[in-house]
């Protein structure tokens, strides 16, 4: 626990630049890639534009979190001494652990601080109960986003190349489905969630969509990272 809190440490100044970059993006009113995904949804700009830029936001500092986390021993030169032993190796829940509990904390503050930015100047005319709905499910977009790296972290241990494998495989997903929009089923996985979130609860794609998504995809999700931990288990450092 003392090396996480090491860990965490070193990433405190890292993740204040990237929530105040964050929160000046959305004080500036930066637009929305769900923009490209036009369901036909009328909705205001707080579901349309503004709650999509930060889940957007809340997800890239999940991934970066994770795999920083992750990959710390392989940065220092530390994981012959780690990894060594199977009790060393366990170590890797603990910061699966703490990866959800910082991007969540990180998440807090995005929406936190972006909300009270926006509501400053637009009371009017929002769906309360939609908000309520919607807020629960950006936490457990965040939690899939954070199973992915996780996923993609156990394999590759230097940080920086898995998180750009993992932005690569998220990515590439938009790129699928930018090519085939019609294609509901495509919309299933975290990225698919993601850039149809102004879609939640609408029934544009199918009644319960977005909890067959979320049901599908943590499933899914779970058994990998179950797979890749053990092949990390056993894996030869």
């Amino acid at each position: 626990m003392l090396l996480l809190r090491y860990e965490l440490g070193k990433m405190k100044g890292k993740m204040r630049l990237f929530v105040l970059g964050c929160f000046l993006l959305n004080i500036m009113g930066a637009d929305s890639i769900s923009r490209s995904f036009d369901s036909g949804v009328k909705t205001s700009d707080l579901f349309s534009r503004y709650l999509p830029n930060i889940t957007l936001e809340c997800a890239i500092a999940a991934l970066l979190i994770t795999h920083i986390l992750l990959g710390f021993e392989h940065s220092s030169h530390t994981e012959n001494v780690v990894y060594s032993t199977a009790t060393g190796r366990r170590i890797m829940l603990y910061k699966l652990a703490a990866a959800i509990c910082s991007s969540f904390a990180c998440s807090v503050v995005l929406l936190g601080a972006s909300l009270t930015a926006y509501f400053a100047w637009n009371r009017a005319n929002t769906d309360w109960l939609l908000l309520a709905k919607v807020i629960p499910l950006i936490f457990v977009l965040i939690l899939l986003f954070v199973l992915i790296a996780f996923s993609v972290g156990t394999i590759i241990r230097n940080a920086w190349i898995a998180a750009a494998v993992s932005v690569g495989i998220n990515v590439a997903w938009l790129g699928i489905m930018m090519n085939f929009q019609e294609e509901r089923i495509l919309r299933l996985p975290p990225m698919g969630l993601l850039v149809s979130q102004k879609s939640w609860f609408t029934g544009v794609h199918g009644s319960n969509y977005e909890l067959l998504g979320f049901t599908l995809s943590g499933a899914a999700l779970i058994g990998l990272c179950i797979a890749t931990y053990r092949l990390f288990r056993r894996r030869s450092i």
